[in-house]
């Protein structure tokens, strides 16, 4: 009860979902446990190891590698006891699911708050980084990055290479999210030859702006329509050279309705190739917008880079799964989970 008379629910019940928590404190698991149900991302699994006198994250790994009911496993962690059997078994887990950790004490203070927290000894970062990355395990540099990209690989197939096509309603929020991918290593190359006919076929035919700028970042500028969105998206993804694409649809803009948030869900079923959405914005409709997109499988978020960092993780580990030569059955086993669930209203 607050002061002013109002009842809060202050330790929500978690979703039911596909993403399996361990953490080495219990107190930023159980923070992290009222993030995610705020978020609409449902818990799979919850366990807190704390200094791991008898249960180690290697331990829980191994058990959710066989859980079902587990898609993705994000891991706060301090140190790692058993090096060696944490990589043998990281990377039986990360070929099958992708394993996110954000790794504190990298600092040298933090290693002493950590030693002090729970006991660990948090050891060489560049040990940790070059340990994450052999074994496949993704690395979060920071808490908002953690939740991310959990819920970008939670709800999207990886991406088989780096090339990304921008769609976007506004040009300025297009070149930020071009700067990012870059910076990220990833590139924006144009589009294939028959793409770009297809956007001039477009333009002849009257269906987008002859002013639209189509050569990725597609660019349909704020007069663009819900189905100027749609078939756009479909074309993108037809694109050989298009390896994932971001969508930028501000909802500020006057042609904009309900229907293009339902017609590119639909289009991006059709395609082994992520998507990711920004919509940029703190009111009612940023909200809504956000929370339809997420309720319906494409992860949403509230600036280009962080869409951008997403979908950064999809690359990093598709081209982690292409390197192992698990690809193939990690796309197969997600096309027989899909025809099983169907994603909320």
């Amino acid at each position: 009860m607050l002061t002013t008379g109002e009842d809060v629910v202050a330790t929500p019940r978690p979703l039911p979902g596909n993403i399996a928590m361990i953490t080495q404190s219990g107190a930023f698991g159980v923070a992290a446990l009222d993030y995610l149900t705020g978020r609409q991302m449902g818990v799979s699994k919850f366990v807190s190891v704390g200094n791991k006198m008898d249960v180690s994250e290697t331990d829980i790994l191994y058990y959710l590698l066989h859980d079902k009911e587990t898609k993705v496993i994000i891991v706060y962690l301090e140190d790692v006891k058993g090096g060696r059997e944490f990589l043998k078994i990281a990377k039986k887990v990360t070929a099958k699911k992708p394993v996110i950790v954000i790794k504190s004490g990298r600092s040298a203070a933090g290693a002493r708050a950590a030693a002090s927290h729970t006991g660990a000894i948090a050891g060489s970062d560049r040990i940790y980084d070059a340990a994450f990355d052999q074994a496949g395990v993704i690395r979060a540099n920071d808490m908002e990055e953690f939740f991310d990209i959990s819920k970008a690989l939670a709800m999207q197939p990886p991406a088989f290479g780096k090339n990304i096509g921008i769609l976007t309603d506004a040009g300025g929020p297009g070149v930020m999210t071009v700067d990012e991918l870059e910076r990220l290593g990833l590139t924006v190359e144009h589009f294939s030859p028959e793409t770009e006919q297809k956007f001039e076929d477009l333009k002849a035919q009257g269906k987008i702006l002859k002013i639209a700028a189509t050569h990725n970042p597609v660019d349909l500028t704020g007069s663009v329509t819900d189905e100027q969105f749609i078939i756009s998206a479909d074309i993108m993804f037809q694109d050989r050279n298009i390896d994932g694409i971001i969508l930028l649809g501000l909802h500020h803009m006057p042609g904009l309705r309900e229907k293009y948030i339902d017609g590119v869900v639909e289009i991006s079923k059709k395609y082994d190739k992520p998507i990711t959405m920004c919509d940029i914005g703190a009111t009612e409709m940023a909200l809504y917008t956000r929370s339809r997109f997420d309720r319906l499988g494409i992860p949403s978020y509230e600036s280009p880079e962080d869409a951008a960092r997403s979908m950064k993780a999809l690359v990093t580990y598709g081209s982690y799964l292409k390197r192992v030569g698990a690809a193939d059955e990690y796309l197969s086993n997600l096309k027989k989970v899909a025809s099983k669930t169907k994603p909320q209203k």
